[in-house]
């Protein structure tokens, strides 16, 4: 049973200063945090840390708050871990805009009456 005051969201950053860590927050995370998910195995404790390295997954627990998970995730997760998940976002990023450029390239201008070639 969970008996300890839950870590608020002004606490996180100035513990993960002063432990020299960083956390990771995430666009597209429900939980606004990468590494940290929602989970429906406990009412009290509903947020889940874990990381991925290869095809291991370690999961790292479940807290009270989205804030606690992310700290865990920052003081766990290796530092290749971080490299490649920023990699990879460049990667989308970079692709999303290569994407976006080859859409605006083909763009008419809104004209449907100009003839095809």
């Amino acid at each position: 049973k969970c008996t300890w005051p839950h870590m608020t969201v002004p606490q996180a950053p100035r513990v993960a200063e002063a432990e020299g860590v960083t956390l990771q927050l995430s666009a597209t995370a429900r939980t606004g945090y990468r590494g940290v998910a929602v989970s429906s195995e406990s009412r009290k404790l509903p947020f889940v840390a874990s990381y991925q390295v290869g095809s291991k997954r370690t999961h790292l627990g479940h807290f009270g708050t989205p804030v606690e998970a992310a700290l865990a995730y920052a003081r766990a997760r290796p530092d290749a871990v971080v490299k490649r998940e920023e990699e990879e976002e460049s990667r989308a990023d970079a692709s999303q805009a290569e994407a976006d450029a080859k859409d605006s390239d083909s763009d008419d201008g809104g004209c449907f009456d100009q003839p095809v070639n």
